[in-house]
C-alpha cells in the first residue's frame, strides 16, 4: 500500500499487476461492456474508472508474445491501481473485470 506524502489528504493506493493474453486492441474490445456500466475515461494507455466511491487506473504495458512450442500468443502486462477502495471493493471490481475478459464474454 502506498500513501501520498501529504498526510492531510492521504490516499490509499493498491497496485496489482498481471500478464494477460490479449493485444491492446483485444483488451479494449473486451472492456466495452464494462465501459457501459462504469464511468470511464479511455485512452491508448489504458482506462481510468470511477468505481464505488473510488478510482481504478488500468494501465497497459507493451504488447509482446508468448511462445509455446510452435504456438505464438499475444501478451500484455496490465497494471491496476486501486485508489480509496477497500479489499472487498477491489475483489468485486476484479471479479466483474475477469467475467468480461473470459473468452466467452461476460
Amino acid at each position: 500500500m502506498v500513501k501520498s506524502p501529504d498526510v492531510s489528504s492521504t490516499v490509499e493506493v493498491v497496485r496489482l499487476s498481471r500478464e494477460m493474453g490479449y493485444t491492446h486492441e483485444e483488451f479494449f474490445k473486451f472492456f466495452e461492456p464494462l465501459a457501459k456500466q462504469w464511468l470511464c475515461n479511455i485512452s491508448t494507455l489504458g482506462v481510468d474508472v470511477t468505481y464505488d466511491g473510488g478510482r481504478v487506473l488500468i494501465r497497459l504495458g507493451s504488447e509482446g508474445q508468448r511462445k509455446i512450442a510452435s504456438i505464438v500468443l499475444p501478451k500484455t502486462q496490465v497494471i491496476f491501481e486501486f485508489h480509496n477502495l477497500n479489499h472487498e471493493q477491489q475483489e468485486r471490481f476484479i471479479y466483474r473485470f475477469d467475467l468480461a475478459f473470459r473468452r466467452g464474454g461476460g
